[in-house]
């Protein structure tokens, strides 16, 4: 099963708590405009990441792989009634990769120029 392949690898708080946001994702489908799909890995170390920079707050990169699109199953169970197509870039692709850009208070963490970090992933 193509969640499970998502889950492997992860502390079991970690996996109870993705099959529970998984669930109640799906249940409100359609508040959501777009979906993103992680390894549960890569979700494990975003949040010990943001735990260890506590009480500073980081900016994450993400890149994805353009090998791995969505399986389409998937991607139509938690479909919105609300979907865009083409939203951001590199939808419909699992994300694979993630770098910490910035980290800081609120003011330079959210005030980072886009254009500073448009060809840093690539």
């Amino acid at each position: 099963m193509y969640l499970a392949g998502l889950i492997e690898m992860v502390e079991l708080w970690l996996e109870e708590l993705m099959v529970s946001y998984n669930h109640d994702s799906l249940n409100s489908k359609n508040s959501y405009a777009a979906q993103i799909h992680l390894k549960g890995d890569l979700f494990e170390n975003l949040i010990w990441w943001g735990l260890q920079s506590l009480p500073d707050e980081i900016l994450v990169g993400m890149d994805i792989d353009s090998n791995s699109p969505h399986l389409s199953e998937v991607e139509e169970l938690f479909r919105s009634e609300q979907h865009v197509e083409g939203l951001f870039q590199s939808q419909g692709f699992v994300i694979n990769e993630a770098h910490i850009v910035n980290r800081g208070n609120s003011f330079s963490v959210h005030h980072l120029p886009e254009d500073w970090t448009d060809d840093m992933f690539s």
